[in-house]
């Protein structure tokens, strides 16, 4: 009679593990099937490139048409012209932007990065932070580059008129600090990693971040929501299963990423621990979007005098029907 006992015990617990392991799968999709371009940036957009790979787009009726940038920005430039209806943009870009563009919309964080580093060369007399007052910095502006740039000088007591900051495109700052036209850069991986390569022993750099994490964003315009619900609400629940596959896959999502961009192993051992891909909404994201925002007004970086109510930039119905615990944001 024990011995029954005790087999039932396991039994039930048993059914309550496979149970608790086994995610509830989406119905299958079955009506028409819709066109999206979507406006992304190499790595950042992980969770995208799975989702392609994997056919959870097709499963979910999109036939997505993906282009590559080699920035955020860029990227959230793309969809301001009406060449995407979604970008993959970083926080600081959305701010950046929504200033002028008030009909920008976010649907969801899709990545919390740290990976933002200032370069500098040593034959410019630069051997510790400090010696960066005076110098040419180069900075994507009205970007991560940009911000983190200027909350690293502040912290090493140099104000952001210390210094004179040249606007360049990410993929054109290492051949730029090579020539000398800028004492330092700061930059995103994988930029990071191939410019202290080339620098070699004449290069010094130092984490730009602090430990603060930013958030890569899925960005959509006002007028693509309010014709398209069910597209972004598709377009989320796509997002997620990636997101289920890169966190019960991670060895497969790394390779996958570093044979598309044919990265060195080296690179993706450093760097893949760098990125945390989960789809949310939280509270943190709206504090973060208020300090950038405020960063910039005190920077005189925009003409804007007070920070917008980011609550207002949010679409979370998407997010809340495909996966409602993944919203977090007081109302």
């Amino acid at each position: 009679m024990k011995y029954n006992w005790i087999l039932l015990i396991i039994v039930l617990l048993s059914i309550l593990i496979i149970s608790g392991c086994v995610q509830e799968q989406p119905e299958k999709y079955t009506g028409p099937v819709e066109n999206i371009t979507v406006s992304n940036i190499e790595e950042y957009s992980t969770l995208v490139w799975i989702a392609e790979h994997q056919g959870y787009f097709t499963d979910n009726g999109l036939n997505v048409t993906n282009k590559d940038y080699s920035s955020g920005k860029l990227a959230a430039e793309a969809l301001l012209r009406g060449e995407a209806d979604i970008s993959i943009s970083a926080g600081f870009v959305f701010v950046s932007a929504a200033f002028d563009n008030p009909d920008l919309r976010i649907l969801g964080s899709v990545a919390l990065v740290d990976n933002v580093a200032v370069i500098a060369r040593k034959d410019k007399e630069i051997l510790q932070p400090a010696d960066l007052k005076g110098k040419t910095i180069g900075a994507t502006k009205k970007s991560v580059s940009e911000y983190f740039l200027g909350e690293f000088l502040t912290l090493n007591y140099i104000a952001l008129d210390e210094v004179k900051v040249i606007d360049l495109d990410t993929k054109d700052m290492g051949d730029a600090l090579l020539r000398g036209e800028v004492d330092a850069v700061s930059t995103w991986e994988p930029n990071v990693f191939a410019i202290k390569n080339k620098l070699m022993d004449n290069g010094i750099s130092w984490p730009a971040q602090s430990g603060e994490k930013y958030s890569m964003l899925i960005l959509t315009k006002e007028i693509f929501i309010t014709e398209n619900p069910e597209i972004a609400e598709r377009f989320i629940q796509s997002l997620i299963q990636a997101e289920e596959f890169v966190k019960n896959n991670n060895e497969d999502a790394k390779r996958f990423i570093a044979e598309k961009y044919d990265y060195e192993p080296a690179y993706m051992d450093k760097a893949w621990p760098q990125y945390n891909f989960v789809v949310r909404l939280d509270q943190n994201l709206l504090n973060m979007l208020e300090d950038k925002a405020r960063w910039r007004i005190k920077n005189k970086l925009t003409n804007a005098t007070e920070v917008p109510n980011y609550f207002d930039y949010i679409y979370a119905d998407a997010l809340e029907k495909v996966k409602p615990e993944a919203v977090a944001i007081l109302r």
